[in-house]
């Protein structure tokens, strides 16, 4: 979902330069060039932003009731299933 977030507003973005570029008539590599540098950036923070919230601490997991409860209550090494027999 967010791939195709990003590439909406990576499209946006970049209609957005172009016609502000032609409309104040700027040649077709001056264009092409400010496409090229939008591109970049745009990549470049979307990169960042993902290596951030990949390190950034999860605050959902706090309100998650489960998992507090696993928290403190872990699991026993010897548990046996129902259908283990003494065997």
């Amino acid at each position: 979902m967010r791939l195709v977030v990003f590439a909406a507003f990576l499209l946006v973005a970049m209609i957005l330069v172009g016609a502000w570029s032609l409309a104040q008539g700027a040649g077709f590599a001056t264009v092409a060039l400010r496409l090229i540098v939008t591109a970049i950036v745009l990549q470049v923070g979307y990169f960042v932003m993902l290596v951030v919230v990949a390190y950034l601490p999860n605050s959902s997991g706090r309100d998650d009731p489960s998992r507090a409860e696993k928290e403190r209550h872990p699991p026993s090494q010897s548990v046996r299933g129902a259908n283990d027999s003494s065997h």
